[in-house]
């Protein structure tokens, strides 16, 4: 497959224990891991709800109860949550497995590493009217910068619609803006502008969405637009995300700001205590998690 799965919602009308051991199941093999963490508040109609995570790293949600939803259990898995299942046509067959299953949203990403797609190339797309597939066609909305760093966004079609696109600098938004800041100039040895995402949000609005679109992605992808068809037709070098990645640059990046903000300082500090470092730590380091870093899953992997 050269796209990826990036965000995955169904519902189902199985019971909450069969819905949490289909997720522990599609996560092995890191399965027992998967906990359920109730929410203070229900989402979306549904009377309650509650985060699934593997630790305490937040892999999505489950929704459920309220007479109005007339017995539904809703399950949304994030972009980090799809990172971190490893085997997607046995997701499928779980998930499919369950009682009524109905795929709700499937976003479809290809991310290149070549510089082959790029912001120009997507605007040259839209004249061209390669995102024409019948019908009225799909509007664009343009978020840019006079930043080269900053990184830039088009948005293709209707947002909560069947279909609706979104095309950015990935390598940009993987760096949170920090690239220019921090002197960040590659992403495991790709040069930060070459990183590119086009990514399709797949909605069952006024359609369902087929039972296969997991397994037969690139099929749909191609299917979506005629630019996208073209994407997948020509040669490129797909950018393939180590789950590992994700978290190990989170504390990387926060220790480079650290660094950047307050080295000089910590520096000082310690030549003053006579290069006795610890000295130093007990004086500024905390004692409670950075929650950001510990959703992210910094626990549950070696550090760089």
């Amino acid at each position: 497959m050269m796209t990826s799965i990036d965000w995955c919602e169904f519902r189902t009308q199985a019971e909450i224990p069969a819905v949490v051991e289909a997720l522990r199941a599609v996560y092995e093999p890191m399965g027992d891991l998967i906990t359920i963490k109730q929410r203070s508040k229900g989402w979306n109609g549904y009377r309650q709800a509650a985060d699934v995570c593997m630790g305490d790293m937040s892999l999505g949600m489950i929704a459920y109860g309220g007479e109005s939803q007339r017995g539904w259990v809703h399950v949304g898995l994030t972009g980090r949550g799809c990172l971190w299942l490893l085997d997607w046509s046995r997701a499928e067959r779980v998930f499919n497995a369950l009682p009524l299953c109905q795929y709700k949203r499937i976003d479809i990403a290809l991310t290149v590493k070549d510089g082959s797609v790029s912001h120009q190339r997507v605007l040259e797309a839209f004249a061209a009217g390669l995102f024409k597939s019948g019908g009225v066609p799909p509007g664009m909305k343009k978020l840019e910068s006079s930043d080269p760093m900053a990184g830039n966004t088009v948005y293709i079609g209707k947002r909560g619609g069947n279909k609706y696109l979104r095309c950015y600098d990935k390598g940009l938004e993987m760096l949170k803006g920090k690239a220019l800041n921090l002197n960040i100039t590659h992403i495991d040895g790709v040069p930060v502008l070459d990183i590119y995402r086009v990514e399709f949000e797949w909605r069952s609005a006024t359609a369902p969405i087929p039972c296969d679109a997991i397994t037969n992605r690139d099929v749909y992808f191609a299917g979506a637009y005629p630019f996208t068809a073209q994407l997948l037709q020509q040669p490129f070098e797909p950018f393939i995300q180590r789950r590992e990645r994700g978290p190990q640059r989170e504390l990387e990046l926060a220790l480079m700001h650290i660094q950047q903000q307050y080295g000089r300082t910590l520096f000082t500090a310690m030549v003053k205590h006579g290069g006795d470092i610890s000295a130093v730590w007990e004086r500024i380091v905390g004692t409670q998690h950075n929650e950001a870093l510990i959703a992210a899953g910094v626990l549950l992997v070696d550090p760089l």
